[in-house]
């Protein structure tokens, strides 16, 4: 008899729109005395935005925190492509919820953190963007996101 196989659904993306209100930065360094790091010393930065989500039927909590690690091993990635036998699936993730913030976590490559600031200090984002799957079970996966320094109209979204 013939084993019938599953069919794999590819997942459905959306397009969540926020904008940029508020945001902290955090940094440490020091010796490395964990396995986290790689090498003697270890490096820490941390930027968290703050903000509200509109897009257009978003079902949770509008607020958002959203929390960008710069990471050293991304600076590198194309030698991590060479090396690594699987395709990267997402870049951060969200988690929504009705009653509290919906909190969002991005990995960035260390280098362009640090070209982030001085935008933030000027007040030059207003909007983010953020490519994902769709919100299922209050998570989503990002796979892509975008920094604006322009307000999106109405009609493009």
């Amino acid at each position: 008899m013939v084993k019938k196989h599953k069919r794999i659904k590819l997942p459905e993306y959306e397009t969540q729109y926020l904008t940029v209100d508020d945001w902290e930065f955090t940094f440490s360094f020091g010796i490395n005395n964990t396995n986290f790091d790689l090498g003697y010393y270890s490096e820490y930065n941390e930027l968290i935005i703050y903000g509200k989500i509109i897009t257009e039927g978003f079902k949770y909590h509008p607020a958002y925190e959203l929390i960008i690690i710069g990471d050293t091993l991304l600076d590198c990635h194309n030698d991590l492509q060479k090396n690594h036998k699987g395709l990267p699936i997402s870049v951060g993730s969200l988690q929504a919820d009705k009653e509290k913030s919906t909190h969002i976590f991005l990995s960035i490559p260390q280098r362009s953190l640090n070209l982030l600031i001085p935008a933030l200090i000027a007040n030059k984002f207003q909007e983010i963007y953020l490519y994902c799957t769709k919100i299922k079970w209050k998570k989503a996966s990002i796979v892509n996101y975008h920094l604006s320094t322009k307000i999106t109209d109405e009609e493009d979204k």
